[in-house]
Order: C-alpha cells, then sequence, then structure tokens
C-alpha cells in the first residue's frame, strides 16, 4: 500500500473510532461496550501501522479511563504526549487518570500543561487547581482558580 494511500486510511480509521468511543460513551449499557470495543480495535489496527501516532494512543488512553483501567490510561497518554506533547486533551486525560490514581501533584501539572496549551479552556484550569488543593498547595491552588474567575465567571466548580 502505497503511503499516500495508508495516511487516508489511518484517518479514516481513527475518525472512525473516535466517532464510535465519542458515542459509546452515551449509550447505554450493551450498545455502549460494542462501541468501545470496536473503537478499541480500530486505534490498535493504526497503532499496528504507526505504532507512535498520538491521536490513536490518545483514544486508547481515553478508552481505558473509561473502564477505570488507569494505570494502563496514564501509560498510553503519556506515550501520546511523548509523540505529540502539544495535545491539551492527552495532557487533561493524563491529569484525569493521575487524579483517580490521587497522584495529585502529577496531576496538577498535566492539567497545568493543558491549561497552558489552551488558556481559554477554563475547565483544565479548574482541574489544575482542584488537584494543586488535593496535593496541599493551597497558595497555587487559589492563584489559578482566581485566573479561572477571570475567565470564566459561571463556571460551575
Amino acid at each position: 500500500m502505497r503511503e499516500a494511500e495508508l495516511a487516508k486510511l489511518i484517518e479514516s480509521k481513527l475518525e472512525d473510532a473516535d466517532t464510535k468511543a465519542e458515542n459509546g460513551q452515551y449509550i447505554e449499557s450493551t450498545g455502549a461496550d460494542t462501541m468501545l470495543k470496536e473503537a478499541e480495535k480500530l486505534y490498535a489496527f493504526v497503532l499496528e501501522k504507526e505504532e507512535s501516532n498520538a491521536r490513536a494512543l490518545r483514544g486508547m488512553g481515553r478508552l481505558r479511563l473509561k473502564t477505570m483501567q488507569f494505570p494502563a490510561a496514564a501509560e498510553y497518554l503519556e506515550k501520546s504526549i511523548a509523540a505529540d506533547g502539544s495535545d491539551p486533551v492527552a495532557h487533561a486525560y493524563l491529569g484525569d487518570a493521575l487524579v483517580a490514581q490521587e497522584n495529585h501533584a502529577a496531576a496538577a501539572e498535566a492539567f497545568g500543561k493543558a491549561f497552558e496549551l489552551n488558556e481559554d479552556n477554563a475547565r483544565y484550569g479548574m482541574k489544575q487547581g482542584r488537584a494543586l488543593r488535593e496535593a496541599g498547595k493551597l497558595d497555587e491552588s487559589k492563584t489559578v482558580l482566581e485566573k479561572v474567575i477571570d475567565i470564566d465567571d459561571q463556571l460551575q466548580y
């Protein structure tokens, strides 16, 4: 298969996987499981072709978050970030995985990077502020949360 054809195929598989992963979180029980499994197969296909595809690695991490496999989620997300450190979503998902493992200091760093990459997303800042608070860094938490209020004073805590 030529490189251009492979790139097109991979993009198609990623689009399909992302859609299934997104829709799978809103469908009840069996339907959700099926969609998430299909998404996982599509991400795995992409990773067979391009083992450091940041989007597929992020997708696998996201799926692991949904199934509460937090160490595995963190591993995939760290690989995604290593492949493309400019993706704020991957950093935020990593923060979620780290919070679930009660590693609040590392989660605050991940959320902080997500917020730095997308300063308009006040939710990243709110999550960073919460993680800092849980890590016992109250002054830093207050500073971040004040910045969040400046961005979006309607955001629900």
